[in-house]
C-alpha cells in the first residue's frame, strides 16, 4: 500500500520519507501499539533527524525488480514440477536420459512414455504441459530482462565479472540501483548479508552467524550462486576459496561466503570507478556484450 501513497506525494512535490518498520519497532518499545502512538513516535524521531529510512528506487527500477522476482518464482515453480516428474519416474523405475527435464528431448520422451498406470500417465502428461508453459514464460521474461540489461551500464559492468551472467547482472543492478547509497564496501557487504553478526561488550567482541536481518536475501542468494561458478573458472577466486576452506576445517559453504564477500567488495569498486573486472575472460565478456547489443537492436 505504501507505493501508491509514496508516488502520490512525490507527484505533488511533497518531500516524503519511508520509515523502516522493523527498526521503528525497535525504537518504539512503549508497550502500546496504536496508530496514534506510532504516528507520535515517528514524528518525534523525524524531528530529531534520526528516522530509520528505507531506500526507494525509481518506478522504472521497481518494475525491473518485479520482473527479476517473477523470474525467480517461475524457475522455482518449474523446479517443483520437474521434481514431481522425477518422483513419478522413480516410483515406476523409469528414467529419461536428457541433460535437463525441460529440454525438448526430455519433453518428447515424457509425451511418449507409458508408466503402465492410467492415473500416473495422466499426471505425467499434465506435468509435461506445465513444464512447457513455465519454460515459455521464462524464455519470454529472459528476453525482457536482456533488453533491460542492454540499456543498463551497471549491468554491463557487472557482467564482466566471472560467475555473473546477464540475468544475475541485471538482478544486481536493479537491487543496488545507485552505488552512491553505499559509502564503503563494508556497507554493501552488510546489505548483502555476507558478514557475521557482531556482539561486543567492553573489550570483548564475538563474531556470530552470518547476518540475516535487514539484508537483501535475493542478492545474498545470487552472490552465493555466482561464487560457486567463480571458484571453478577464476584462479583468483579459487585461491581465496581454498584459503578460506583451510581456515574453516574444509567447510564448503564458508568458503563460498568468503568468495562472495570478496566479489561484492570488487563490485563496489567497479561501480564506483566505472571499470570492468580486471581478471575478466575478455572473449566471454565480448560475447555477453554482443548478445546484449543484438537484443537491444531487436527491441528497437
Amino acid at each position: 500500500m505504501w507505493i501508491t501513497t509514496f508516488d502520490a506525494f512525490e507527484r505533488a512535490g511533497v518531500s516524503i520519507k519511508l520509515a523502516n518498520s522493523y527498526k521503528m519497532a525497535l525504537i518504539n518499545r512503549t508497550g502500546k501499539k496504536t496508530d496514534k502512538v506510532d504516528a507520535e513516535k515517528i514524528a518525534q524521531v523525524l524531528r530529531m533527524g534520526s528516522i530509520p529510512e528505507c531506500y526507494v528506487p525509481s518506478a522504472h527500477t521497481r518494475g525491473i525488480r518485479n520482473m527479476v522476482r517473477q523470474h525467480v518464482r517461475l524457475v522455482q515453480a518449474r523446479a517443483r514440477v520437474v521434481n514431481q516428474v522425477h518422483n513419478l519416474l522413480d516410483a515406476h523405475g523409469r528414467a529419461v536420459h536428457a541433460t535437463n527435464m525441460y529440454s525438448q528431448k526430455a519433453l518428447s520422451c515424457l509425451d511418449s512414455l507409458s508408466l503402465g498406470d492410467a492415473q500416473d500417465d495422466f499426471v505425467l502428461r499434465q506435468c509435461a504441459r506445465r513444464i512447457r508453459h513455465y519454460t515459455g514464460e521464462i524464455t519470454e521474461i529472459d528476453r525482457q530482462l536482456e533488453a533491460e540489461a542492454a540499456q543498463n551500464e551497471d549491468a554491463k559492468l557487472l557482467a564482466s565479472m566471472t560467475g555473473i551472467g546477464i540475468y544475475t547482472a541485471i538482478l544486481l543492478a536493479a537491487e543496488i540501483s545507485e552505488i552512491s547509497r553505499f559509502g564503503t564496501p563494508k556497507q554493501m557487504i552488510s546489505w548483502a548479508g555476507l558478514c557475521p553478526t557482531v556482539r561486543q561488550s567492553g573489550k570483548e567482541m564475538r563474531l556470530g552467524r552470518i547476518k540475516k536481518m535487514d539484508t537483501d536475501s535475493l542478492v545474498n542468494w545470487a552472490m552465493c550462486e555466482a561464487a560457486n561458478v567463480a571458484v571453478k573458472h577464476d584462479a583468483r577466486m579459487r585461491a581465496a576459496y581454498e584459503a578460506a576452506r583451510r581456515r574453516h576445517a574444509g567447510k564448503h559453504m564458508l568458503g563460498i561466503v568468503v568468495v562472495a564477500h570478496k566479489m561484492v567488495t570488487i563490485m563496489w569498486h567497479m561501480l564506483k570507478n566505472r571499470t570492468p573486472y580486471e581478471s575478466r575472460n575478455e572473449d566471454l565478456y565480448r560475447r555477453k556484450l554482443a548478445r546484449l547489443e543484438k537484443r537491444r537492436r531487436s527491441k528497437a
